[in-house]
């Protein structure tokens, strides 16, 4: 069972990285990191685990889930959740196909978006979610 901070941001990750993988295939739209583009097709991308223009990587959904079952059994959680949302809304930055300099449409629009909406929101559930930890004063207490 998820806990409650992070089972919605989550789920929210799996659906626009689904919605992302969705149109990547149908827009054929092969990732482009900073103007590199991999051999291969955007179905091989997503299969290996490479992500694509506009969805992430399998392996960063399947850290985020984790990281939202972890928090349920009260081990700490939130930290995966934070770090996948800051690579996912710096990937995302960092595509051509987000800056319009591919061919764009509604859909790569919305996949965008979905994006960003999503790594802001992991980002803001991992800090919310992983403890803070407390300084130590020199006498050993902590404040």
């Amino acid at each position: 069972m998820t806990g409650r901070r992070l089972g919605g941001p989550a789920a929210l990750f799996v659906a626009s990285t689904a919605w992302g993988a969705a149109v990547s295939v149908r827009e054929h739209l092969v990732g482009e990191p900073l103007g590199w583009r991999a051999p291969g097709s955007v179905g091989q991308h997503l299969a290996v685990g490479w992500g694509s223009a506009v969805s992430a990587p399998w392996p960063m959904v399947a850290l985020v889930v984790g990281d939202a079952l972890r928090e349920g059994s009260g081990r700490p959680a939130g930290r995966w959740c934070g770090y996948v949302g800051a690579a996912v809304f710096a990937g995302t930055a960092i595509e051509p196909a987000t800056w319009g300099r591919r061919a764009r449409s509604p859909l790569i629009a919305s996949a965008v978006v979905a994006n960003l909406v999503a790594g802001a929101v992991l980002i803001r559930a991992g800090r919310q979610a992983s403890p803070t930890p407390q300084s130590t004063a020199p006498d050993g207490s902590t404040r």
